[in-house]
């Protein structure tokens, strides 16, 4: 894995990362306040899938559909170079209180990788009513 370096981008100095994924290697960027801001800006009825898909194109070059032809374990390098990337903001959301959105932003990159996995529908996943695994609830 390589070191941090700097790039420019839309003429903003930003924090890059590349790292192996699998036999592919992705640019991970620093996020701007901006993106940050708006994908906390979304509305209630922001699908995950677009949340995550939203975050994955502003931060690191690899799409979703090729995130799926790799193993989960591959998908290691990309989080943590996500973390490393944006750990000043991560650190600073921390000491001002923000904690718990500095939190669910790393919690949301974690899950765009594992959702790529998922059904198209993440309501295909909920169990049919009644049919719930574990045990019976009635008594014999």
């Amino acid at each position: 894995m390589m070191g941090l370096s700097l790039s420019q981008q839309e003429g903003q100095t930003m924090k890059t990362k590349a790292v192996t994924v699998g036999d592919t290697t992705v640019t991970i960027r620093e996020l701007l306040l901006e993106d940050i801001s708006e994908l906390f800006a979304m509305d209630d009825d922001t699908s995950l899938i677009d949340r995550l898909t939203f975050m994955l194109g502003r931060c690191a070059s690899i799409e979703a559909a090729e995130i799926k032809k790799h193993a989960p374990s591959d998908l290691q390098p990309l989080i943590d170079g996500f973390s490393e990337v944006n750990a000043s903001f991560l650190a600073q959301a921390d000491q001002v209180g923000m904690a718990p959105a500095a939190k669910a932003l790393e919690n949301i990159f974690q899950s765009l990788c594992m959702i790529a996995f998922a059904p198209s529908s993440l309501t295909d996943m909920a169990p049919e009513s009644g049919n719930t695994p574990g045990p019976s609830s009635s008594q014999p």
